[in-house]
């Protein structure tokens, strides 16, 4: 990490004392479970619904939109059976739409990672990853991609405020094209010397 411009201060011991050694998080699924309401007194929530890849950081606030969507489920209908059918109801179409974006995601992403091709710069290429590199990029010079992207991520919108609107990706796009022919200094360490670093402290 202190190699990494970007993230040398994060390295720094005045900057983070670390608590226990590196441990891999690994072996998670995109999950989305389809609840009937089979067990009496059971309701799943956030996580236990619908788990997506932690990056998005779509637990927390699923799990407390899910638990003030059930409150109102409960007092609006006295048969338990028909408040847990309201609540996947009115949850259901938020979770499918960021799990598939998830999935998507996680797919291209490995892809990129094993060397595949991987097209980020067009909306009509790998699309889940271009909202994300693309859009990304763009939000930090345009005000409107910047609040629709953070609206869109932070649950405030649906996903269909981007993909639907064509003209919206197709500006990310151009934007990105324009960031992207502008020549930058390499500041990174080469793939080379990172491996060499790693080595080296593996083997110390």
């Amino acid at each position: 990490m202190a190699a990494i411009p970007a993230l040398t201060l994060r390295a720094q011991p005045s900057c983070a004392e670390p608590i226990t050694d590196v441990m891999p998080m690994a072996g998670m699924r995109n999950t989305l479970r389809h609840h009937r309401g089979e067990v009496t007194g059971v309701v799943p929530l956030g996580d236990a619904l619908s788990h997506t890849d932690p990056t998005l950081a779509l637990g927390l606030a699923f799990g407390l939109i899910h638990a003030t969507e059930l409150a109102v489920a409960l007092d609006d209908f006295k048969e338990p059976t028909h408040a847990v059918a309201a609540l996947t109801s009115s949850a259901l179409p938020q979770l499918q739409e960021r799990f598939a974006l998830a999935t998507g995601m996680g797919e291209q992403r490995r892809r990129h990672w094993m060397g595949e091709p991987v097209d980020l710069t067009h909306r009509t290429g790998d699309y889940e990853l271009f909202t994300l590199v693309a859009g990304g990029a763009t939000a930090a010079i345009d005000p409107d991609i910047f609040r629709m992207l953070n609206r869109r991520m932070g649950l405030l919108e649906r996903t269909t405020v981007l993909d639907s609107d064509v003209e919206l990706q197709q500006r990310i796009e151009d934007l990105f094209a324009q960031m992207s022919a502008v020549p930058r200094q390499r500041n990174t360490p080469t793939r080379s010397n990172m491996l060499a670093l790693i080595w080296n402290a593996a083997a110390a």
